[in-house]
């Protein structure tokens, strides 16, 4: 039998200690990674937030809005060879009012105009287990649609907004506590289409109701979300940015590059 040399037996003995080490950690990681991963069921919550709709130049609107949401999440087991990787599927429903003030480059005031949208979304992703953490990145289609009243002002008509976008983000697990975790995403949203109706009907009979293009636009969110088993609370702050649209109607009207910025607070249950 060939004998092990002095020279082998230190390569062996830290070969043998990397092993034990291993054996030893793994469970550990899994121990900390172990129920972090997105859970199924339903969620309806509410929320209220500070909404500020502003095109630089022309006029700005400010509300505070209260809101609905609703969420559902059917999860997947994964199979080999990423047996450990669960993949979800999310349906969101959020519907948020509140009257808005308005004012113009001209200092002209109005408020107590109505200002509403609703947005629906549908997210597909997968949990990746990470060393203590869970990472769900996350792809999708959002539509959402906004009302804005502005029949009070002189000269003032009725706009509604449909975007259609593609949402892209990941949400990072944490545990919290032995109860809870710690919910950080970080969303990217690309405007895949956006059509701008401007009821000049609103304004006299003479006028005709224009449909317009806002083809560019961008969205960024961020949510930071306490969750526990039952339920769940956390900011979350999402800014809008969506370029000017073409130029159409007789006399001719477009709509001017707009931003938007809601900051928020939403407290949900889950069942």
């Amino acid at each position: 039998m060939k004998r092990t040399t002095p020279t082998t037996r230190p390569a062996l003995n830290a070969a043998l200690i990397a092993l034990a080490l291993g054996a030893l950690t793994a469970p550990l990681a899994q121990a900390q990674t172990r129920g972090l991963g997105t859970q199924a069921g339903e969620e309806v919550g509410l929320s209220v937030s500070t909404y500020t709709y502003d095109e630089p130049g022309y006029m700005d609107l400010k509300a505070t809005k209260l809101g609905v949401d609703y969420a559902v999440t059917r999860t997947f087991a994964g199979a080999w060879p990423k047996a450990g990787e669960t993949s979800f599927l999310t349906g969101e429903l959020r519907f948020a009012t509140g009257q808005a003030q308005y004012t113009n480059n001209s200092a002209t005031r109005a408020s107590g105009l109505d200002d509403w949208y609703w947005e629906a979304r549908a997210l597909y992703g997968m949990d990746v287990e990470m060393d203590g953490y869970v990472l769900s990145p996350y792809a999708g289609l959002g539509y959402r649609y906004l009302y804005n009243d502005l029949r009070s002002l002189a000269n003032g008509y009725r706009r509604e907004s449909r975007y259609l976008s593609m949402p892209l983000g990941v949400t990072v697990r944490t545990r919290a506590a032995e109860q809870s975790q710690l919910l950080t995403t970080f969303e990217y949203v690309h405007l895949l289409s956006g059509k701008q109706d401007v009821l000049l009907s609103d304004i006299g009979a003479s006028r005709q109701d224009v449909r317009l293009n806002q083809p560019s636009g961008s969205a960024l969110r961020l949510k930071v979300i306490r969750q526990f088993p039952t339920w769940s609370i956390g900011p979350t702050l999402t800014y809008w940015r969506v370029g000017s649209s073409d130029i159409g109607g007789t006399p001719a009207v477009f709509e001017p590059k707009n931003n938007t910025v809601e900051l928020g607070l939403s407290i949900k249950l889950r069942f």
